[in-house]
């Protein structure tokens, strides 16, 4: 069991799982597991973000059943989710739009209040998944697992319209079928000290999307299947790894008149590329591709190693990217997708350092990579540079849309953790850039530079303390200065700093075992917005939060 209290929002949650294992029943292990949460509406440092309420549960119930060498799971899970979208995302002019980008807080903010109201806009969404999976152990030579998954997603978003309309403006089902199987072979020795092992599998997946409601996205069906492979040369601590990987996926989109006309109108579509019945025009379309990796990892003393990767890979484009042509409650702006668009396809190359000499241990990498036909989410500009804005009955959105370009990125990250009883030293960092190189210019939504620090104090326990510790930790983010100031609708956030601490304890009270801690998120309650967030264009990010966490294990035997 498990009690979660949040000071931002009066947030509360209540976890409780149950796990048992009949001692009638030989291999056989259940879990029953429940939680709920709700919460009133987040606050920045300066004004809440009115209608950021939430309530939600989830159920789950799984099974196991163990015998020689097989195994079989069944699970079940059920999730409901109400929240509501922030107000300040709503705009009724592109002056708006931009006045409160200069005031640094959003229109009518004066109004805003924090209460458990779930107004509109919202969404209402509940997820459900039906899942079995089952492994055996074939003697010397090797494992076999394979897992069926059912999954449904209903969501349903409510826009700010009339009194006297009812039920929401947006409603999606998606149903996803998934099959995966793969082999993990025995160990086999080629040579004295020479190993080799490797796994081998494929994956099937069908897919039916029904969309009803104001213009965004096409219902549609999609098909994928994928087979690959990898193999590990082991020989005397030097590994090399080479896997392959094939997709294909083939899906129908079927668009109304409207959206066929809008995409036409824009040139993406072409006349041969779909077959229009009626009012409904249906777009197939089928990709292909392939995916190799070359890896290696070389010891350089007993603390230390290298790895090496080579790797290509390839991502098909979603159906937003393809179809969508609208707005929605928790798409702040009006996005247009691309029905030409192919799949992105990167070649990549990435060094690594790992050490791990007991007192000390880290990582240190770097990358790069080139993405052929990257796809790329940015704002759309006219003739003379300005950002487009479409005026609809429901306000002024920024006109976004995907496109494809040749991108490259690269950067790297590095970690350290030091232990000195009683204390533990973690820093971390992480840089990373992104280029148009047909463009020239760098690409939207790259994040931005990041360093973490964080140190830890491990007291010794005192009467019914066990294992307490003390955590303070610092968060920098850089302002980002490479980006594209002629795309962007605002320059980037400052640069910000983030402490957080945390103090907690085991506890054992009569031969009972709990956990308890507090934990506050932006200690000094910085103002700040993220450069990644669509949420960067309307409002701060969230202010000081305080957790309070409190758990028990009961044993009911």
């Amino acid at each position: 069991m498990q009690a979660i209290g949040a000071l931002n929002g009066r947030r509360g949650t209540g976890v409780v799982r149950l796990d048992g294992a009949p001692e009638s029943v030989d291999g056989l292990a259940w879990r029953l597991e429940g939680n709920f949460s709700k919460g009133a509406a987040l606050e920045t440092p300066d004004y809440p973000l009115e209608n950021t309420g939430i309530e939600e549960w989830n159920a789950g119930a799984a099974a196991r059943m163990r015998w020689d060498d097989s195994v079989v799971e069944v699970s079940l899970r059920h999730n409901d989710l109400v929240n509501g979208i922030c107000s300040c995302i709503r705009n009724d002019s592109p002056e708006q739009f931009f006045a409160q980008i200069e005031n640094q807080q959003p229109n009518g903010v004066e109004l805003y209040r924090v209460d458990y109201d779930i107004e509109r806009p919202y969404q209402d969404v509940t997820h459900d998944l039906a899942m079995i999976r089952g492994g055996t152990r074939f003697a010397e030579v090797g494992e076999l697992h394979s897992t069926y998954a059912f999954q449904t997603n209903r969501r349903k978003e409510y826009e700010i319209v009339r009194q006297a309309v009812d039920g929401p403006q947006f409603d999606f089902q998606l149903d996803t079928h998934t099959l995966d199987a793969d082999f993990d072979h025995s160990r086999v020795t080629l040579a004295d000290g020479l190993e080799l092992s490797g796994t081998w599998g494929m994956s099937g997946r069908f897919q039916e999307n029904v969309y009803s409601g104001l213009p965004l996205i096409p219902n549609y069906r999609s098909y994928g299947a994928g087979v690959f492979g990898i193999e590990r040369l082991d020989l005397d601590g030097v590994e090399v790894s080479v896997g392959g990987r094939y997709d294909h996926l083939s899906q129908e989109a079927f668009l109304d008149e409207s959206a066929y006309a809008r995409h036409r109108a824009r040139g993406t579509l072409e006349p041969d590329a779909c077959s229009v019945a009626g009012e409904v025009a249906s777009c197939p379309t089928s990709f292909d591709t392939g995916s190799v990796t070359l890896g290696g990892a070389v010891p350089l003393g007993e603390a230390l190693v290298a790895k090496l990767d080579l790797s290509t890979a390839s991502r098909f484009p979603t159906i937003d990217e393809l179809y969508i042509n609208g707005t929605a409650p928790t798409m702040p702006v009006l996005a247009i997708g691309d029905p030409s668009l192919g799949a992105e396809t990167s070649y990549g190359a990435s060094a690594t350092l790992d050490l791990d000499d007991g007192w000390i241990s880290g990582q240190a990498s770097v990358f790069g990579s080139f993405i052929d036909d990257y796809i790329y989410f940015a704002p759309e500009l006219d003739p003379d540079g300005a950002p487009i804005f479409d005026v609809l009955i429901r306000g002024a959105y920024p006109r976004f849309s995907y496109r494809p370009v040749d991108a490259t990125f690269w950067g790297g990250e590095a970690s350290v953790l030091l232990r000195f009883e009683p204390f533990e030293l973690e820093s971390r960092a992480a840089w990373v850039r992104g280029r148009d190189v047909d463009g020239g210019g760098d690409l939207e939504w790259v994040p931005p530079d990041r360093s973490r620090v964080a140190l830890t104090y491990h007291p010794p326990g005192v009467g019914v303390l066990e294992r307490p510790f003390a955590t303070v930790s610092g968060d920098y983010v850089a302002e980002q200065t490479h980006y594209d100031s002629t795309t962007d609708l605002s320059s980037p956030p400052p640069a910000y700093a983030l402490v957080g601490l945390a103090v907690g304890s085991d506890l054992e009270i009569d031969g009972q075992r709990f956990r308890a801690s507090i934990e506050v998120e932006n200690l000094l309650d910085e103002r700040y917005r993220d450069y990644t967030s669509l949420l960067k264009y309307f409002a701060d990010e969230p202010g000081r939060q305080v957790f309070l966490r409190l758990g028990a294990t009961v044993d009911l035997m």
